[in-house]
């Protein structure tokens, strides 16, 4: 996937199915529904849930689950990972972890421990969103997995324990025994391979052992800008074109998008939500978004971003000196290098989707204290 550097068009070149070799079963159908305009028939539409459609797109016994994720060191994941090959990177105390996105286009979704707590890592191929939960709902451990469904065209997951369904990107159950129940959203980073072992040169990453993935199946469908999701839905909100990719979050309830290519104008965004003051560090390279809280304590940062090339950047306090890598938030130097800054869960995501989810979005094109 690549970085839109202004604002795209809302229609695309035609794509074609040529090329799409070795894919796994679940790939190829989504794929298909994916490139083919006429792919999804009424028929498809499941249910009318809340809102939104609900459209299955594979039996439940079409899907591929992975029990038991096994992971391998950084050092051998180099004989299969390319630098720029997307991740969804995942770090709970001194332990991080990276899921490689081509992969996990096959699967969806994946119940992991980290550091010994229950996470569920979910990834969205038709809306380009990944997003991370802790899996414990009322002091149960749940398992999810893939129900083969889009709502709102983005990924469906079921809770085995109870059959109820849930939006991959609120984390809420739309329907059954937990409807109205919400999963503890956990902070993850989309970027890059090479980005990600950068930062924490001692991660492990998914192994892909066995498994030949060596580029998105769905890449033409990422081409196809006036394509929007399975059953070619329409753009709710003309503010930015359907495929235009945001980093996405919330704040204190208020939902927010940046689009991606105002931040590569401005590397360091900052605007305040709510009366609350935020930071968004930007790398074009690595596509790698990151949203901090600039409150740290009582006091309000005034940051300055600090870069040093090859990838290499902080953010340093003026009044004291206090340093931080900008994309980990973890100190480096300086009196308050101990507290890391407050890291804010976000994921990218096409705005055509994010919008069906979050209608009252707030969009900043431009910074704003």
């Amino acid at each position: 996937m690549t970085v839109h550097f202004k604002r795209v068009d809302n229609t695309g070149p035609n794509a074609t199915l040529g090329g799409l070799m070795k894919m796994r079963k679940i790939a190829w159908l989504m794929v298909i529904l994916a490139l083919s305009p006429v792919a999804v028939a009424t028929d498809r539409v499941a249910e009318r849930l809340e809102n939104g459609l609900l459209y299955r797109l594979v039996d439940s016994e079409d899907i591929h689950r992975m029990e038991n994720p096994g992971f391998v060191s950084q050092g051998l994941a180099q004989s299969y990972m390319g630098e720029f090959e997307p991740v969804l990177g995942v770090v709970r105390g001194e332990f991080t972890r990276a899921y490689p996105t081509w992969l996990l286009e096959g699967f969806s979704v994946i119940n992991d421990k980290i550091d010994g707590f229950p996470i569920v890592v979910t990834w969205s191929p038709f809306s380009f969103s990944g997003a991370v939960y802790g899996r414990v709902v009322d002091g149960d451990t749940l398992q999810f997995e893939d129900s083969g469904e889009l709502w709102k065209d983005a990924l469906v997951m079921v809770d085995k324990k109870t059959n109820s369904r849930w939006s991959h990107l609120e984390g809420r159950a739309l329907d059954g025994p937990m409807k109205g129940k919400r999963l503890e959203p956990h902070n993850s980073l989309y970027t890059k391979w090479g980005k990600w072992r950068s930062l924490y040169p001692y991660t492990v990453c998914l192994t892909k052992l066995g498994r030949e993935v060596e580029k998105s199946d769905f890449v033409n469908y990422y081409a196809r800008s006036g394509q929007l999701g399975a059953a070619n839905s329409q753009n709710p909100d003309s503010r930015l074109a359907g495929k235009e990719l945001i980093c996405g979050f919330k704040i204190n309830g208020t939902p927010v998008a940046v689009p991606l290519y105002a931040l590569v104008e401005k590397k360091q965004f900052r605007l305040t939500v709510d009366g609350s003051p935020i930071e968004i560090e930007f790398d074009q390279l690595s596509e790698t978004a990151v949203v901090f809280s600039r409150v740290l304590g009582n006091d309000t940062l005034s940051l300055t971003r600090l870069d040093f090339g090859k990838g290499e950047s902080y953010l340093r306090l003026a009044e004291n000196g206090t340093t931080w890598l900008n994309y980990s938030g973890l100190g480096v130097s300086g009196p308050q290098s101990e507290t890391a800054l407050d890291m804010i869960t976000s994921t990218l995501c096409f705005w055509f989707v994010w919008v069906q989810h979050y209608p009252n979005t707030q969009l900043w094109e431009q910074p704003g204290e």
